[in-house]
């Protein structure tokens, strides 16, 4: 590449962060209008929550769970 292709490059790249960068401002504060106190540090800590919950409860029937509860063929 020559050097006018990489300013040319340098250029739109950070035009491309300056853009994802408001982008990100605005949801982390749409996030906050509809109650996530810390915007997206604090949705993020929700997805972890949710995500290491899933996960235990997919251990907790790992051993093997019936298809149907007890009692239904009765």
């Amino acid at each position: 590449m020559t050097e006018d292709q990489l300013l040319e490059r340098i250029v739109r790249l950070e035009f491309q962060n300056d853009q994802l960068t408001t982008e990100a401002h605005y949801v982390d504060a749409l996030l906050q209008i509809v109650g996530f106190a810390e915007g997206l540090t604090s949705t993020k800590k929700a997805v972890r929550e949710l995500t290491d919950s899933e996960y235990l409860y997919e251990k907790l029937y790992e051993d093997g769970m019936p298809n149907t509860p007890p009692g239904v063929d009765d």
